[in-house]
């Protein structure tokens, strides 16, 4: 045992010592570059960095440090990249939420608006239809009504082609308003005219 031990010594004493810094500038690199490709980068700059104090002329080590750096670099950028790109996400998103708030308060308010508008317009309805039965009561023609209008004379005022104007005015009302209310039911804006 102790004769191995001597004998190595001496190998050691004996040999070229640009072969032994050769050959732990060696290990250096391998262990540096095993680091390099497994993707641990700070172990790997660690030890080049130690090699390099050693060894300040390895041009390996010193090539592997650069490449180091440079992945390094690289991986900081795409880190801030996504980075940048999810905090547009977030800003994109915060937008089109507060886009579709506002949408949803709009069609609120506009469907809020709109049940008002049908609830007047079927009060005016009903109105329209109440003053109708009292015209079509007063209308009604009795017969001695009918005779004095077949003779043309004025009834309470009217003349029968008065009261043939006013008549058709009301339909023509009544026409518009069913108008009204079947393109309300469709969802379409009404544009007064049908082309």
């Amino acid at each position: 045992m102790i004769s191995r031990l001597l004998i190595s010594l001496c190998i050691l004493a004996f040999s070229n010592p640009r072969e032994v810094s050769a050959r732990e500038a060696d290990s250096y690199f391998y262990g540096g570059a095993r680091n390099y490709a497994d993707g641990r980068l700070p172990e790997a700059r660690r030890q080049i960095e130690a090699g390099l104090a050693e060894h300040p002329g390895d041009k390996r080590l010193a090539a592997l440090l650069r490449k180091i750096e440079e992945e390094s670099n690289k991986k900081k950028q795409d880190q801030q990249q996504d980075q940048q790109e999810d905090q547009k996400q977030d800003q994109d998103q915060d937008q089109q939420q507060g886009q579709d708030q506002q949408k949803d308060q709009k069609q609120q308010q506009d469907q809020e608006q709109q049940q008002g508008q049908e609830q007047q317009q079927d009060q005016e309805e009903q109105k329209d239809q109440e003053q109708q039965q009292d015209q079509k009561q007063q209308a009604a023609p009795n017969p001695q009504q009918n005779q004095e209008m077949q003779e043309g004379k004025p009834r309470d005022g009217l003349t029968q082609e008065e009261a043939e104007r006013i008549l058709e005015a009301l339909r023509n009302r009544e026409l518009k308003a069913q108008k009204h209310r079947r393109v309300r039911l469709s969802g379409r804006g009404y544009t007064g005219k049908e082309w």
